[in-house]
């Protein structure tokens, strides 16, 4: 059930609503409410009495029905005939609740109108120290006004003093809360299937409510089928589903309304899966360990088979949910709900009655919102919170609870999306363990005494624990989802979606939450790791050029040429390797900025967010081009000037063509490993800080994709050394000269193997990372990473 039941002793504030009891396309009824059975037993019968909230509730609606139609039939039946056994506080909230639709039946006849008195009189049970229901007075109230009274809230403070601060504060808002019943009063006409409404024949009633049935229909004049809702024309839902375009929320065609029977035709997209409450009942079937993905399947399979629909077992989706575990099946689910929510409460629209029931499943697994019933969109004209407030009580989140608890002070305003998150927690439990994380209290003290314990119990530490094997961080978001404070949880749908995507992603969460290591170090001392990062290829490159160029020519040269050689290494190396890294500093200064002001969380101009982040992706490229121009240089300059500083040495171009060749050489192993090394280190720890993972930013994901494609020239490059030392071989060189530009190539064969790992490594990098900056655009079809096949399946 999904209506907002005031309490028998405290009126609402706010308009209670017509909650749909959505059974979907699927036919299932809502689930029994409580987690455990009721202990209380009815003397004649030894059943047991309803006593949890869901139970109660699900009574109440069964038998405010009845008496609703028992009205439309013939004399006006007692309230008394339609009490069933239950417990004395469950039997009075249902006799307020079944003279609110004697009273409202009543005062459109002059000659047979009750006040608050009359029904005192002949049902003292009514009272409560004396005192009226709240409720009741309100309904008296509003009665009389829709009957063209004028009525004014003192008369009220006169006839119940007791009451009289109460009920000046809840009248107050009577204008927007017209009646307090749970049910409206014309009962629905008995549609069946086999008969026509309208523009439609009803060929199946796949789920029904108190409020509403949901036919599989053919639509005439269009020849298509569509899921057909009927219901009393009352709330804002066609309004609000039509603000809604989104690939996870039931896609609403249009409504039609049948003149003089006060029905709403709600036509809309037909989903053949069934709901989420029918995969939670094959949940509980099964042990932990036995939960796979296919059990989701199992349970849509089940749903077809019961209505002769064929079952699309071909479906690429289907098998690969099928090899997943249930933990993982249970997150892909939840980000596209979250998705779906995020894109609802992005254009004003908040659900308020988010359950298993109101979520649909296609064939092929994929999830559907469904049922805006009692929500409330801010586009739509004379739509409030207050108008439509309701929800289903095991899915409520604390403040939701008190703003349903017509004793507490908390309006309906005051709920956020961070409810619907919450509710979106809890489902998310109970879909995974088969059970919600909270046992709510027995009604036995009356609707606001049991609110009060549930918020209570919402507010305690959350003690039920989930099983293991669990993506890493998906408890933890769970939990966050469930804190009692709003504050507490996610500010977003979005940012749920974005978490639930990194528990699929291990790659991506290790990026995003690097425990203590050199990544820590790089994010903390960023000057000092990009200096490591590019100088050390350039550092061995030197190394193994000086002594290459040492022992093949220069030590053939004599004591001039060492002399001129040591000058030159004393002059230009100092001034390369400063040039280079003023350069690398000036170009990776947006990068080390942007580190400095994460880590003190200091604001930042999103513009200069995205030039860092542009920046560090290319910062590797730079480094690389830094270094090849130094070495192209110094390949010059030094045999040049040993050419002409060494006089009286017999010359010839084989040692000055073997210098600048293993310069060369030198050059770019060092360049590409210095491309690699930096865009590594940027990649793995410095990129991670300064993206948001918690927004789609397709910009981000094309900045990733194009480096991973440009990074594979550089990759040539590395090939290309071992090829330019053999090429040198055979057209350049001769003797000895030969067999050391052999060995360069060699070493050039190894620093090829080192960055070949390198440059897969950054390529899993920026698949992980792309597909949480754009879940639809990964850089592979997954085959680098496991990450990119979750992404593909968004």
């Amino acid at each position: 059930m999904t209506s907002r039941l005031p309490d028998s002793s405290h009126p609402p504030d706010k308009k209670p609503v017509e909650g749909d009891t959505w059974r979907s396309a699927s036919g299932e009824p809502d689930a029994p409410e409580s987690d455990a059975p009721s202990t209380v037993g009815d003397a004649a019968s030894g059943a047991p009495l309803p006593e949890q909230a869901g139970e109660v509730l699900s009574l109440m609606a069964r038998q405010v029905r009845a008496f609703s139609e028992a009205w439309s039939k013939g004399a006006p039946p007692s309230p008394t005939d339609f009490l069933t056994p239950a417990t004395d506080d469950v039997r009075r909230l249902l006799l307020v609740e079944l003279v609110k639709i004697d009273l409202n039946r009543r005062w459109p006849q002059p000659e047979s109108r009750r006040s608050v008195e009359d029904y005192l009189h002949d049902y003292p049970a009514l009272a409560v120290d004396g005192n009226p229901p709240y409720d009741l007075v309100i309904e008296e109230y509003q009665a009389r006004r829709q009957a063209g009274e004028t009525v004014k809230i003192e008369e009220y403070e006169k006839r119940f003093p007791r009451l009289a601060a109460q009920i000046r504060r809840l009248l107050s808002d009577a204008d927007r809360a017209p009646s307090t019943m749970m049910v409206p009063i014309a009962p629905l006409d008995e549609l069946e299937a086999g008969e026509q409404i309208d523009d439609f024949d009803l060929l199946l009633r796949v789920g029904q409510g108190a409020f509403a049935r949901v036919f599989l229909a053919r639509q005439r004049s269009l020849q298509r089928m569509v899921a057909l809702k009927v219901s009393a024309d009352r709330s804002n839902e066609p309004q609000t589903m039509a603000q809604l375009d989104h690939p996870h929320i039931v896609r609403v065609f249009d409504q039609r309304l049948v003149a003089g029977r006060n029905l709403r035709l709600l036509y809309m997209q037909y989903v053949a899966g069934g709901t989420l409450l029918s995969v939670i009942q094959q949940v509980r079937r099964l042990a932990p360990a036995e939960r796979t993905g296919a059990l989701l399947f199992a349970a849509i399979d089940e749903c077809l088979s019961a209505r002769g629909e064929a079952i699309a077992t071909d479906s690429p989706m289907r098998q690969r949910l099928i090899d997943r575990s249930w933990p993982q099946v249970v997150c892909w689910l939840g980000i596209r709900l979250a998705w779906a929510l995020d894109y609802a409460h992005r254009r004003g629209v908040l659900h308020r009655d988010l359950k298993p029931a109101n979520v649909l499943v296609s064939a092929d697994g994929s999830p559907k919102l469904a049922d805006f019933n009692i929500s409330y969109c801010s586009k739509v004209a004379g739509a409030t919170p207050t108008a439509y407030f309701g929800g289903s009580l095991p899915y409520m989140s604390p403040e939701q609870l008190e703003a349903f608890n017509p004793g507490h002070e908390r309006r309906a305003d005051d709920v956020d999306q961070r409810s619907d998150i919450y509710s979106l927690g809890v489902l998310l439990w109970e879909l995974l363990t088969g059970e919600r994380p909270f046992h709510d209290p027995p009604v036995r003290a009356g609707w606001s005494a049991a609110l009060d314990e549930m918020v209570v119990r919402r507010r305690l530490p959350l003690v039920k624990s989930l099983p293991a094997g669990l993506p890493s961080g998906m408890d933890e978001t769970l939990r966050h989802c469930l804190a009692a404070d709003p504050a507490d949880r996610f500010a977003s749908a979005g940012q749920l979606a974005r978490q639930l995507e990194i528990c699929l992603q291990p790659r991506a969460q290790r990026l995003l939450l690097p425990r203590a290591g050199w990544r820590s170090l790089a994010q903390r001392y960023t000057v000092a790791a990009l200096l490591i990062a590019g100088l050390a290829p350039n550092i061995a490159g030197s190394v193994l050029s000086i002594a290459y160029n040492q022992i093949t020519i220069i030590s053939k040269l004599g004591p001039t040429a060492q002399r001129v050689f040591n000058e030159q290494l004393a002059v230009i190396n100092p001034i390369a390797y400063s040039f280079a890294v003023a350069w690398l500093l000036r170009l990776a200064w947006p990068v080390v900025r942007g580190m400095y002001k994460r880590r003190l969380r200091l604001h930042e101009d999103p513009v200069e967010r995205a030039e860092q982040r542009r920046r560090c992706l290319r910062i590797g490229e730079y480094v690389a081009w830094v270094t090849a121009g130094a070495w192209l240089a110094c390949g010059i300059v030094f045999p040049v000037w040993l050419r002409f500083d060494v006089h009286g040495t017999e010359s010839v171009p084989a040692p000055y063509a073997s210098f600048f060749t293993a310069l060369l050489v030198c050059g770019l192993m060092a360049a590409t490993l210095s491309f690699f090394c930096v865009t590594f280190v940027a990649v793995r720890a410095l990129y991670p800080r300064l993206i948001d993972p918690e927004t789609n930013d397709t910009s981000t994901a094309r900045d990733l994709a194009a480096l991973g494609h440009r990074s594979v020239y550089y990759f040539l490059a590395a090939v290309a050394v071992p090829f330019i030392a053999l090429m040198a071989v055979v057209l350049l060189l001769q003797g000895d000269d030969r067999i050391a530009v052999l060995g360069l190539g060699m070493i050039g064969l190894a620093a090829f193997f080192a960055a070949y790992r390198l440059w897969r490594e950054i390529q899993h990098d920026l698949d992980a990372l792309a597909a949480l900056a754009d879940p639809a655009a990964s850089l592979s079809d997954g085959s680098l990473a496991s990450d990119s096949s979750w992404a593909s399946m968004r």
